[in-house]
């Protein structure tokens, strides 16, 4: 078990806009300091290549002008996922599946928190593997705009179920499902069926710090209007 709790995190961020009329450079700053804690549960027989066990990962945060943030800014996140591990038919078969939660509220009256930085997403190799991070939704094409603020609150859930194998030596295999949804509260977005979800095949080689992984997604409710991939293919260094 390992508890932690972040004192004082500080991230200042800076963007330019060109002033077209003027041919000037308009800088925009933004500052946002956390608090909050962090627990570990770790009943794993291997820190990289589990074959049974549980972990389970909780942690928050909150940011306030009271600690240095940028007036516009306070909010809470909060963060919780539980993973088991179970070793089916004989050693080297194991069905890992995992659940993820998250949830973001906007408390400041003057702003609102900005979604490129703390918003909730769903989308890549460590969340939805059917989904390049690029393709992370919610973003623009449901918000309509890249520089969106979360004025109330959003939620998440995430499941990711897969049954790795055995192929020879070091190397193995996994056929994977992965699938979720993000709910932004408040605002009159275009997510009318915000669950997403893929099945897929990976290639992997185990080493002493994690599983080198080639894997190749398909995603099972391709949006055409969001000009997404069909295919997309991940090559990492770990898995979940």
């Amino acid at each position: 078990i390992f508890l932690s709790y972040d004192i004082w995190s500080s991230a200042q961020l800076r963007e330019f806009a060109i002033d077209t009329d003027n041919y000037k450079f308009s800088p925009y700053e933004l500052v946002i300091v956390t608090t909050g804690p962090n627990v570990d549960i770790d009943l794993r027989d291997h820190p990289f290549n589990p074959s049974k066990g549980t972990f389970t990962r909780i942690n928050a945060e909150y940011s306030s002008p009271d600690l240095g943030s940028s007036r516009t800014i306070q909010y809470l996140r909060a963060m919780g996922s539980f993973t088991h591990y179970k070793t089916v038919w004989k050693p080297g078969w194991v069905f890992a599946n995992s659940m993820r939660g998250g949830y973001l509220r906007n408390l400041s009256t003057v702003g609102g928190v900005p979604y490129d930085q703390k918003g909730l997403v769903l989308g890549g190799q460590s969340t939805i593997r059917g989904f390049l991070p690029t393709e992370s939704f919610p973003n623009s094409y449901e918000f309509g705009t890249n520089q969106y603020t979360l004025k109330h609150s959003a939620s998440m859930y995430l499941i990711k179920s897969e049954l790795r194998f055995p192929i020879t030596g070091a190397v193995g295999g996994a056929f994977f499902y992965d699938g979720g949804a993000v709910f932004v509260v408040g605002d009159n977005l275009n997510m009318p069926d915000p669950y997403r979800h893929a099945v897929g095949g990976a290639l992997r080689y185990a080493t002493p710090v994690g599983a080198v992984s080639l894997e190749l997604g398909y995603k099972l409710n391709q949006k055409e209007v969001r000009r997404e991939s069909q295919w997309p293919i991940f090559f990492s260094i770990g898995t979940f």
